[in-house]
């Protein structure tokens, strides 16, 4: 018997418009981070004349044609990377790592105390 997969959905069903918008745009750029990263990439991509300020560029529509292309391809990439991992079978194998202190090989070799001792639980995590 094979198990219902419940809001299952193919990468490519996902509408980029929906994901990368206005709102996005605007949200992402509420990030002072983002924001100064995004505009000095704009700067050098785009050869922009270092006397032209921050606001000027936030404020052109360049810009925001140039930071959604971007977002595009970056959400391209990120789907491309995510189809590479999926195997003929379908499946994406998910890998965890675990912390172990400096006396896990000798806790194994001498009290028989396997690795499974240092997996944490996180109810609200994977």
């Amino acid at each position: 018997m094979r198990a219902i997969k419940v809001y299952e959905s193919s990468l490519y069903d996902f509408d980029e418009d929906e994901i990368v918008n206005d709102m996005y745009v605007k949200l992402l750029l509420t990030n002072s981070f983002d924001e100064e990263l995004f505009i000095y990439t704009y700067k050098n991509e785009e050869s922009i004349d270092n006397n032209t300020t921050d606001e000027e560029i936030l404020n052109s529509d360049n810009f925001v044609i140039w930071l959604k292309n971007k977002l595009q391809n970056m959400l391209e990439d990120v789907k491309y990377d995510i189809q590479k991992i999926i195997d003929d079978s379908e499946n994406i194998h998910i890998y965890r790592i675990m912390m172990v202190n400096d006396n896990w090989f000798n806790d194994l070799q001498n009290n028989g105390k396997r690795l499974g001792i240092f997996w944490s639980y996180e109810k609200k995590c994977g």
